[in-house]
């Protein structure tokens, strides 16, 4: 299927939801500063300034007037600009030209003939309040009584600015909505009004000629010359399909006309676009001029390739091997399974700005949803780790909240690229491509990506305490998928103490180091980076020569523990015991794995000080107990 027909699909499935707010076909969304409310007849009541945040509105539009540009932008049939609506305008604007003025008093003309038309053929009681109200020409005046414009008292005319604001726009060109006071209805907003909704698409639509195929339905209809644009409001301009361009290159030398290169009716052109605007709009991840989707034709729900795959899953007993994160993603797999029909498909789509008014795709990929769900579970199941990094509010202050899960595209594009560096929007679009691809298509994961976060990760010095944390886990979790895609090796999320590799083994004797002289740090109360962090980067390419400096600066510690980490000394003695001694005096540079290694066992560290202090706390409790009862 290709992208319209997944668009038109997606379209026509969540038309009738009422809560999708999918734009109805001849209408566009259109910020809007004006609201004036009138009664039965068309007379003047109030009017009132829209606040900023309510001022998107769905409008009826033309196919000319959605994509109007140049010296004489068509008018849009109901709501639209003063210099439409208002027949006084010209009493308050003072055009620097002749034909200025000429053009304003044609396109008033049409705006009224437009207005005209449609309620001859609907004779909606709102459209025909507001056609009286038009006729009368004193809009502005009306606008200036109120308050709602204001006037330069030098020459009379309109304000540059609006009262109490900090907008942009100009009252100039400010558009109007409409409100009208019926008899049993005292406040229909006509912009929410589905019944004006269908009347404009009924009137429009009857009054386009049927004169083409639709390549796309196959069917006769009428087919569309002017395709929207503004489909991502950070490039208002861009088109995805333009043919109306008879003087340069667009069809010419290959078809005679714009219809024989592609013909797309109105009706499909229009829900197409609606839909890719919805979608941008509710879940597109934009970055610049790019933009990111993923979403099921039917809106079941799916997970999201933007963040952590299943959402993440937090864990109390963060420590464990990853047995319990394993059984949550298989319910969230099952949770996300059941309500899936046979035929449902996932659309991943990726849309770039080729030039200021082109858009372009650079990726389109559609699976059916349970294949798709496979394919991101595989991801999280290879790439998962756990990670603490994120912080959550627990009562006024903040704290960690470590999760299970594999890190979002973009933590791994920034930790590979550089933390709070200015990335640019190109690079950071031409990595996530290169993620997703990897997550959707199963291709191998990019080796340079892995060694751009690994090299970040040894680089300890140069990070914030949290910053470290990213690099370290975001790496493992890269490394453990670097290993199963070129070496077919599975990592476990725990301390595997039967693996005697040389990088692994090293590893696990830099974090029992850094273990041993961190708890002296701590009892002395002083605030430093370890030897074994200071020297990470040096350790990762001589190991032997560097773990020589480091061993000997942790004799100092042993003797302020007094005998307290023997226990540890014993897990050093027992992890160098598991050398070959021709690896441990090699000195060359260690593998990937030597910071899965170095982070399982700090975490297997972590978990012994915890069951030790709940040990403790246990028995505690159990004396409290025992006194109570005595």
């Amino acid at each position: 299927m290709s992208w319209i027909n997944s668009l038109l699909k997606t379209y026509d499935r969540n038309e009738s939801d009422k809560t999708s707010e999918l734009t109805p076909i001849c209408h566009m969304q259109q910020k809007v500063q004006i609201e004036i409310t009138l009664d039965q007849y068309g007379n003047f009541l109030e009017a009132d300034r829209v606040p900023q945040e309510d001022e998107l509105t769905i409008i009826p539009c033309t196919e000319e007037s959605a994509g109007r540009s140049g010296t004489r932008p068509l008018p849009h049939p109901l709501v639209d600009k003063l210099q439409y609506i208002a027949g006084d305008f010209l009493d308050f604007y003072k055009p620097s030209k002749d034909t200025d003025h000429d053009n304003k008093v044609a396109l008033r003309a049409k705006y009224l003939e437009t207005l005209e038309n449609w309620v001859g053929a609907s004779g909606h009681p709102s459209l025909r309040s507001i056609l009286n109200y038009t006729k009368k020409n004193t809009t502005l005046h009306d606008l200036v009584s109120a308050g709602t414009i204001f006037l330069i008292e030098d020459d009379g005319s309109i304000s540059p600015k609006w009262a109490g604001t900090k907008s942009t726009t100009s009252p100039i060109s400010g558009f109007v909505r409409w409100k009208v006071e019926l008899p049993g209805n005292p406040n229909v907003k006509t912009w929410l009004d589905e019944t004006l909704y269908r009347s404009w698409i009924s009137f429009y639509v009857s009054s386009m000629p049927q004169d083409g195929l639709c390549q796309v339905t196959g069917k006769k209809a009428s087919l569309s010359r002017i395709h929207p644009k503004s489909i991502n409001r950070n490039q208002a301009n861009a088109k995805l399909i333009s043919s109306n361009d008879n003087t340069n290159f667009t069809y010419r030398g290959r078809f005679i006309s714009a219809k024989e290169a592609y013909g797309i009716s109105y009706e499909a052109s229009q829900k197409v676009h609606a839909a890719l605007k919805w979608l941008i709009q509710r879940q597109g991840l934009v970055s610049g001029s790019s933009v990111y989707l993923c979403w099921s034709i039917d809106d079941n729900p799916i997970p999201v390739l933007f963040e952590t795959a299943f959402g993440f899953i937090e864990s109390e007993a963060i420590h464990d091997t990853g047995q319990a994160m394993a059984k949550e993603l298989t319910n969230a797999i099952l949770g996300y399974k059941a309500n899936i029909s046979s035929d449902d498909q996932v659309v991943i789509m990726s849309l770039e700005n080729a030039t200021p008014g082109r858009l372009s795709i650079t990726y389109f990929q559609e699976l059916p949803t349970g294949e798709y769900i496979d394919r991101v579970n595989k991801w999280q199941n290879e790439t998962s780790w756990l990670h603490s990094y994120l912080w959550k509010k627990q009562g006024d202050k903040y704290v960690i909240n470590p999760f299970y899960g594999p890190p979002s595209p973009y933590d791994i594009i920034e930790c590979s690229l550089g933390f709070g560096k200015n990335i640019s929007d190109s690079l950071k679009y031409h990595n996530l491509n290169r993620i997703v691809r990897c997550i959707v298509d199963g291709t191998p994961l990019p080796v340079d990506l892995m060694f751009s976060c690994f090299n970040r990760a040894k680089n300890r010095s140069g990070l914030t305490a949290n910053q470290f944390s990213r690099a370290l886990t975001i790496s493992c979790s890269l490394i453990r998928k670097y290993y199963k895609d070129y070496h077919k090796e599975d990592f476990e999320m725990g301390l595997d103490v039967n693996r005697s590799t040389r990088s692994y083994l090293y590893g696990r004797l830099l974090a029992l180091a850094q273990n041993i002289e961190s708890w002296a740090l701590f009892e002395a109360k002083e605030d430093r980076l370890t030897n074994a962090e200071r020297y990470l980067h040096e350790f990762s390419v001589h190991p032997y020569t560097t773990w020589k400096t480091i061993e000997l600066s942790l004799r100092p510690y042993l003797d302020r523990l007094k005998g307290k980490a023997s226990w540890h000394q014993g897990q050093i003695n027992e992890v160098m015991s598991l050398f070959d001694s021709e690896d441990f005096t090699l000195n060359t540079p260690l593998e990937p794995e030597f910071l899965l290694a170095y982070h399982c066992q700090l975490m297997e560290l972590q978990k012994r000080v915890e069951e030790k202090s709940k040990a403790k706390k246990d028995l505690d409790n159990n004396k409290i107990d025992q006194q109570s009862e005595e």
